[in-house]
C-alpha cells in the first residue's frame, strides 16, 4: 500500500509541475474553492494536516478564512468541504505530506481547463 501511495503522490507532483507551466492551477484554498465550485477541479492536492475554518460570502463562491467557530456561518474545516466539492464534480484527491505544498499555501487544484 505504501508503494501505491508513493507512486500516486509522485504522479500528482508531476502533474502539478505540468499544470504550473500550462497555467492550469489554482493555489491556496481561496482560489481552489472558487475553481472547485465552478466544476473546474480535476485533481486536488492537499497537505494531510491542513485545516481551515472559514465561511463563504452570500454567493458561496468566495471563501473567507474565519476562526470564529462559535458563529453559525463558519465551517469547522473548509478543506473537508473543498474535498467534497471536487469529488462531487468528478475530481480526484491526493493527500501529501505537510510542508510539501508550501509554495501553494498547502492546497493546489489542477484544473480541467
Amino acid at each position: 500500500m505504501q508503494e501505491v501511495l508513493a507512486k500516486q503522490r509522485k504522479e500528482a507532483f508531476d502533474r502539478l509541475e505540468n499544470a504550473v507551466g500550462a497555467q492550469l492551477l489554482a493555489s491556496g484554498i481561496e482560489q481552489a474553492w472558487q475553481k472547485a465550485q465552478a466544476g473546474q477541479g480535476e485533481l486536488l492536492l492537499v497537505e494531510e494536516g491542513f485545516h481551515c475554518p472559514a465561511r463563504t460570502d452570500s454567493s458561496g463562491m468566495t471563501l473567507i478564512p474565519d476562526d470564529h467557530l462559535a458563529e453559525i456561518d463558519v465551517m469547522d474545516d473548509a478543506v473537508d468541504e473543498l474535498i467534497e466539492a471536487v469529488m462531487t464534480k468528478g475530481g480526484k484527491i491526493v493527500f501529501v505530506d505537510d510542508g510539501t505544498l508550501a509554495a501553494h499555501q498547502r492546497v493546489a487544484l489542477i484544473l480541467r481547463y
